[in-house]
């Protein structure tokens, strides 16, 4: 039986002292590592490190001998037949990029590439640039599940899909893809597999592809280093999408030839120490039981999957729109009343690691009536207590009954909008709290004093740059400034009274003076807010800046 208290120990992260109590749940954007293969990139560094290849001496013998024994072991975790079949890249990004920018060149005006509504950014923009150099079509299917075969013809010349969505968790069918190579054996095949590895076994050999990726750092290995996979007879037609160092076979004055193996594809210093922690991770995985491991995650997304409907259905604000069935243990929610940017901040007060957003795959949420999600993505060392503790931190936020209400001090000052009055408002509560809990719940709460401004929620009032929708107006009266502000995000909402607290029917000159940084870093919001969150409340403050000096001029 598989033991995740046991598997966790094996990943130095959760012994941090900061990091006992964690609960990591953002593992699609990547997994922690083991002390494998922490130990392996230290021991590089420790034992070898010097470049590669051509080197004589012994130091640069044992970084070669490293690369192609990681390469080997690549070729037999992934059932490949050569260890040439292994490109070496900076992640599945560049994997895509590589095979999008070499097949440009082979495609016409009118052949058809089938993408996914589904795809990462990764698997999607370099094949926009291609369609857009060649004169090619973009043909999208909506499922990964129904067949899909029927979107392919004999204008396809080649399909690019994720073999499961990171945003949803849903598997594709792979089981077409022989088939389809029986009717169309011309077809190229490319299959991002970044968030497949960790969850299930991959051998090429068993799926009809031409092509495969991923990235190690989705299955517990290092960052800054993917692969590459395929049929190394493919590799001297494919043109270099990176040119320079080891990947040339002779220099010319006005042209140089490369070379056929997948060094024709590693231009450049290669990330040894990443290589490195990836060969360990190889080993690490020769020590798992994949059975038993991938039993467990579905036994545990199951119960995820149970308990999260039970949370939709005593709180209908929240939908649980991702399905349990096909599924490596993602849950996508999602909610039309709540920003669920807050609903992640708070999980993070309690410590909860989770991620939203769009997740890189827009026109997945350019189908959907919502704008993004919040992603519950599971790892073998999460446990039932994990989704326990999730659970019950997600009925917290219910039940402080954190919302956003209409304001109660509303001054209307004209047609464009609300300027609410904060001169009541006590502060002292945030300044005298001790904890953060505290603080946050002070700043959900005060958030209720700005009222919903439909009339206010149109573009030319959007302050870009915020993770959450925000509209801001201004208007001059009596040599003072009013600020009407609106945002999908109540902890936006919040940020903006404290902001408004100080500033609302103060003078140009007295708005000028204030240090909202040195304000925000007394209230110790900087440590706990993400920068992207006090970016966006920064834009908001410069929005309002703006607003002074363009009266004033």
């Amino acid at each position: 039986m598989f033991d995740p208290n046991e598997f966790k120990r094996r990943f130095p992260l959760f012994d941090y002292h900061e990091n006992q109590s964690l609960v990591y749940f953002d593992n699609a954007a990547t997994q922690q590592k083991p002390v494998e293969v922490v130990e392996a990139i230290k021991d590089f560094y420790c034992t070898i490190n010097a470049n590669a290849h051509r080197s004589s001496h012994r130091l640069g013998r044992a970084a070669t001998h490293m690369i192609e024994t990681t390469r080997n072991k690549a070729k037999n975790f992934f059932g490949l037949n050569d260890s040439a079949d292994i490109v070496f890249t900076s992640g599945a990004t560049e994997s895509l990029n590589i095979l999008a920018y070499a097949w440009r060149s082979f495609l016409q005006k009118n052949d058809e590439i089938l993408v996914s509504i589904f795809e990462h950014h990764a698997n999607l923009i370099p094949w926009q640039e291609a369609a857009n150099f060649s004169g090619a079509k973009l043909v999208y299917t909506d499922s990964l599940i129904d067949n899909w075969l029927s979107k392919v013809n004999g204008k396809t010349k080649l399909i690019a899909l994720t073999a499961c969505s990171n945003v949803t968790g849903c598997l594709t069918d792979l089981s077409i893809l022989s088939e389809l190579k029986k009717i169309y054996p011309e077809v190229i095949i490319i299959l991002d597999a970044s968030q497949l590895i960790a969850h299930r076994s991959v051998n090429f050999k068993d799926i009809s592809c031409d092509f495969l990726v991923g990235s190690a750092h989705k299955f517990y290995g290092p960052s800054g280093i993917g692969l590459l996979c395929g049929d190394h007879s493919w590799w001297p037609k494919l043109k270099p999408l990176k040119t320079g160092g080891e990947m040339i076979s002779r220099v010319n004055y006005n042209c140089s030839e490369y070379q056929g193996g997948p060094n024709r594809f590693e231009a450049g210093t290669s990330p040894l120490s990443a290589i490195a922690g990836l060969n360990a991770c190889f080993d690490f995985w020769d020590g798992m039981d994949r059975s038993s491991m991938e039993n467990y995650e579905c036994q545990l997304t199951e119960y995820l999957y149970e308990q999260l409907q039970k949370v939709c259905d005593l709180y209908p604000e929240i939908q649980l729109i991702s399905k349990q069935k096909n599924n490596i243990g993602i849950a996508l929610l999602v909610s039309k009343s709540i920003a669920m940017v807050d609903v992640a901040n708070w999980l993070d007060t309690k410590n909860i690691a989770v991620r939203v957003g769009d997740h890189c795959a827009r026109i997945y949420w350019r189908e959907k009536d919502y704008q993004s999600g919040l992603r519950i993505s599971l790892a073998a060392y999460n446990t039932f207590e994990d989704v326990n503790i999730l659970v019950k931190a997600l009925g917290d936020f219910f039940t402080e009954k954190i919302d956003q209400c209409s304001g109660s001090n509303v001054l209307d000052y004209g047609s464009d909008g609300y300027y609410e009055n904060f001169s009541h408002l006590n502060l002292d509560v945030l300044f005298n709290s001790k904890t953060w809990e505290k603080r946050y719940r002070f700043i959900l709460r005060i958030s209720k004093e700005l009222s919903n401004k439909p009339i206010l929620r149109k573009d030319k009032f959007l302050v870009e740059g915020c993770e959450a929708k925000t509209w801001i107006d201004c208007e001059k009266k009596y040599e003072r400034f009013f600020f009407a502000v609106d945002s999908e995000s109540a902890l936006i909402k919040g940020l903006a009274v404290l902001l408004l607290s100080n500033i609302q029917g103060e003078t140009g000159e007295r708005i000028n003076q204030f240090d909202v940084e040195r304000y925000f870093s007394g209230l110790d919001l900087s440590n706990h807010f993400s920068p992207s969150r006090m970016n966006g409340v920064y834009q908001l403050w410069a929005k309002m800046l703006h607003c002074t000096k363009s009266y004033r001029n």
